[in-house]
């Protein structure tokens, strides 16, 4: 080591210990639920446990039911007339019952009244695996567990507890009706039976995997396996298509900044394929939705600082929008660069999903988050896709959506208070990167989010020095205009 990078390892390890120090204290954050102690746990009876009431022209209570004061099935118990009639209405009086539980579901019963939440297979419709990437060279490779959505809750099972004509609550006329969907429970699991289409796989303890003795050799030219998983449950069969994706995506660090966008026009298909050409593991673009519903690749919310004509996206339909000529400007300084237009989301992952060396990240420019994870499981892309934006609320979204998809956060704190609030943020999201503007750089920051176990990534990093100090400080993802010039500076150090 020259005494210049000691110098600097000596300045890294004192700012850091100093940033640890101030640090040190973090906040506790109290609950405002009020939640009651449960009664001694029976195995027969789901003990209701307050959690909110909300008083209007009848008194709402929602509950958490279980067995023993954890988390469970929810219930929401309306009681009518106004609270000023109720009397006393407490969670020890409200005791549900399981009555039976099988696979046709579980029996709750309260009072003399009983109902049947009916018990369904797995949810096909939400199956996601946690990872969509196999890798080569390993016998019986394992590509991710499944996921379900709704495991082991019952959704919406709701109690309306209303008086009967003529009497009042102190009666005890009552009338119970249930609103809601089905449940799954786990322990009904060894009663459901997964199969793959492909031969290669299988399914064991919910994780999908290569069968031991399947090996896929790192010379082959395969990009990806669609497959189709079935659950079978008595006389109940669905099944879902996925796209493992053969892992071969470069690991070098490199992101190229709506495309290879130092040398072509930002956000189009030519910047997308230099991208990939100049060999960048990963490709940032900006997306907003249309007037018609469609998500295209612009960065602002208005086509004036590319075409000639400038449309509000939100306003115009792509019937309109892709008639333009998104290079228009461009073309100022590159003279007889041909006519190029606005693509599509879709058209983007129909290209990326023909290689396995580039990945891509979207950046998310309005709310259409649903909409755009939407398009990535139509076109089966989790394994080449993920999402990054300055709002952390639409990034949760994508996380709510989609647990398994890649997420970059991007922030800018100025303080260590702020960079340790946005690191907690962070991993109560599950997000797995945190990325900054490149003046907030410091080896400092770097380490504290591999320390808790966070990606780094700094934007827009064009200049060769400070791709340098970026590369030898192990910051994970430097965003440039360059890529080409970054990977030549990474391959100098």
């Amino acid at each position: 080591m020259n005494s210049k990078n000691w110098k600097k390892c000596v300045v890294a390890f004192v700012v850091l210990g100093m940033l640890n120090l101030v640090l040190g204290c973090n906040s506790s954050s109290s609950s405002t639920s009020s939640v009651q102690s449960s009664p001694e746990a029976n195995d027969d009876i789901l003990y209701l446990t307050e959690t909110n009431t909300d008083v209007e022209d009848r008194l709402v209570v929602s509950y958490d039911v279980s067995a023993d004061g954890s988390a469970g099935v929810n219930v929401s118990v309306q009681v009518a007339p106004p609270a000023s009639t109720i009397g006393d209405l407490t969670p020890g009086l409200w005791q549900v019952r399981v009555s039976a539980k099988n696979a046709e579901g579980i029996v709750i019963a309260t009072g003399s009244t009983e109902i049947l939440v009916p018990c369904s297979a797995p949810d096909m419709a939400g199956l996601m695996l946690s990872n969509y990437t196999v890798a080569t060279g390993a016998a019986g490779a394992v590509v991710g567990d499944l996921i379900f959505p709704s495991q082991g809750i019952a959704r919406s099972i709701a109690l309306t507890v209303e008086p009967e004509p003529g009497t009042s609550l102190e009666g005890g006329g009552l009338e119970i009706t249930f609103e809601g969907s089905t449940y799954y429970d786990p322990s009904f699991g060894d009663q459901v039976v997964f199969s793959v289409s492909d031969m290669r796989f299988e399914i064991f303890d919910n994780l999908l995997k290569l069968k031991d003795d399947v090996v896929i050799l790192s010379d082959t030219t395969d990009i990806y396996y669609d497959i189709i998983i079935q659950a079978q449950m008595e006389e109940f069969s669905a099944e879902k298509d996925f796209r493992i994706a053969l892992d071969a995506f470069l690991l070098n660090g490199v992101t190229a900044h709506r495309g290879y966008s130092g040398k072509y026009p930002q956000n189009t298909m030519d910047a997308f394929v230099a991208a990939v050409e100049a060999g960048a593991d990963t490709i940032e673009l900006d997306i907003h939705q249309t007037l018609d519903g469609k998500l295209v690749v612009i960065h602002d919310d208005s086509t004036g600082a590319y075409a000639m004509e400038d449309l509000v996206i939100a306003e115009s339909t792509w019937e309109e929008l892709r008639e333009l000529d998104v290079a228009y400007y461009y073309r100022w300084l590159h003279p007889g660069y041909p006519v190029t237009h606005m693509p599509l989301l879709s058209e983007v992952l129909e290209f990326i999903m023909t290689q396995n060396s580039t990945k891509l990240t979207i950046e998310i420019k309005d709310d259409s988050s649903e909409k755009a994870v939407s398009l990535v499981h139509e076109y089966n892309a989790q394994a080449w896709a993920g999402f990054t934006g300055f709002s952390y609320e639409i990034m949760s979204s994508v996380k709510d959506l989609d647990p398994s998809l890649y997420v970059l956060w991007l922030d800018n704190p100025i303080t260590c208070e702020e960079f340790q609030e946005d690191i907690e943020l962070c991993i109560d999201a599950g997000f797995e990167a945190f990325g900054m503007n490149s003046i907030h750089f410091s080896c400092c920051r770097v380490a504290k989010l591999h320390e808790f176990g966070l990606e780094s990534a700094f934007y827009t990093v064009n200049d060769p020095i400070s791709m340098a100090i970026l590369i030898s400080a192990d910051v994970d993802h430097i965003i440039t205009n360059y890529a080409e010039k970054c990977l030549e500076v990474k391959e100098q150090l």
